[in-house]
């Protein structure tokens, strides 16, 4: 069974890969060019309505910062702002955001240098969290190390079969996590609006009882293979649907990455995975069960997660000591969980936010 590293600590260091081997080394986020993610919305703003949604390109800014600079130039409520993805400081980032129509044109010149107000465009509703389809990512990897050939195979691997989709460390701040003060932590939230305050440390638990459950079947080799009780999800929507019986029909629809085996976002609802999955998940939650029991006293809405991502649109380039990729996830997958399969990257600069 996996664990942390000890009872009270959780280091996504510590986590397995699909590829057991790292055959390759270097360095990310060198600067903020190094890594560019850029959010692929999946429609058009209508260019009517109450909301001017705003396309932002910003330089070592994250998200919140940007939403502070708006609300000041736009002189509203930072609770007015509208956006759909966290994105990280240490980086060049593309993103839409929603603000209430100003009456007037505003000056976005006021804005400081990091931040550029790409386009605007009217619609009839404001933004919200996890509106965008996909993420569109360029990233750098300098001081690299590796034989091509490999790592030529091991993309077109990762291409052909996903990787595992890891909540990655920019969730856990870049750091390990004390469980029994995250735990005390989610004890003293008492109401609703604790719970807004308090969002970052639920992600955090969600996200480690997530990640341990696509360990232990990294482990068991099942991550990416149907089992009877599991939840599938199709990998171009968030549908899911329950397995009574594994048959060849749904076996050739994983293999083709149509569908997806998934893990557990803890909430207050019972899990719905039965048989041989439902004793897995129990066994490995139960390592957690502080966590766990703090979690579940929240009422937070149950919901599942693919335990596989595919990197769709794959490029790569090889240059003297350097490999630079471009390729799509969904929202909400780490690009950071993709690129550990290819071995061991330190980050230029550890401290650099979120990315979702």
């Amino acid at each position: 069974m996996i664990t942390p590293i000890s009872k009270n600590v959780y280091d996504f260091n510590q986590a397995p890969r699909c590829f057991k081997e790292a055959i390759a080394h270097g360095l990310i986020k060198c600067s903020p060019e190094d890594f560019i993610v850029e959010e692929v919305l999946g429609f058009e703003p209508s260019g009517v309505g109450d909301h001017l949604w705003l396309w932002v390109e910003s330089r070592l800014a994250n998200t919140s910062w940007v939403i502070t600079r708006l609300a000041r130039v736009l002189a509203c409520r930072k609770s007015d702002i509208g956006f759909s993805g966290m994105k990280d400081k240490h980086a060049v980032s593309r993103q839409w955001f929603s603000v209430p129509r100003p009456e007037n044109e505003p000056d976005w010149r006021q804005l400081p240098e990091e931040i550029k107000v790409l386009n605007a465009i009217l619609h009839e509703r404001k933004l919200k969290r996890g509106w965008h389809r996909a993420n569109r990512f360029e990233i750098t990897i300098r001081q690299f190390s590796a034989e091509t050939t490999k790592i030529d195979q091991r993309l077109l691997e990762l291409q052909q079969q996903g990787f595992p989709n890891y909540f990655a460390d920019q969730r856990f701040a870049n750091r390990a996590v004390d469980l029994h003060q995250l735990s005390g932590r989610l004890a003293a939230i008492k109401s609703k609006r604790d719970m807004r305050q308090q969002q970052f440390l639920l992600s955090q638990a969600r996200s480690i009882l997530f990640n341990q459950v696509l360990a232990q079947r990294i482990e068991d080799a099942s991550w990416n293979q149907v089992l009877a009780g599991d939840i599938m999800m199709f990998n171009d929507n968030n549908a899911v649907f329950h397995v009574d019986q594994v048959e060849e029909d749904l076996i050739q629809r994983a293999d083709q990455l149509q569908i997806h085996v998934t893990g557990p976002l803890v909430g207050a609802e019972e899990t719905k995975v039965t048989q041989a999955v439902f004793a897995l998940e129990v066994e490995v939650l139960a390592d957690f069960n502080e966590l766990y029991l703090s979690l579940a006293k929240l009422k937070l809405a149950t919901a599942r997660r693919p335990l596989r991502a595919v990197p769709q649109q794959l490029h790569w380039k090889h240059a003297p000591d350097t490999l630079h990729l471009q390729f799509v996830l969904n929202s909400g997958t780490y690009a950071t969980a993709f690129i550990r399969e290819l071995g061991d990257f330190a980050v230029a600069n550890p401290n650099s936010g979120i990315d979702d």
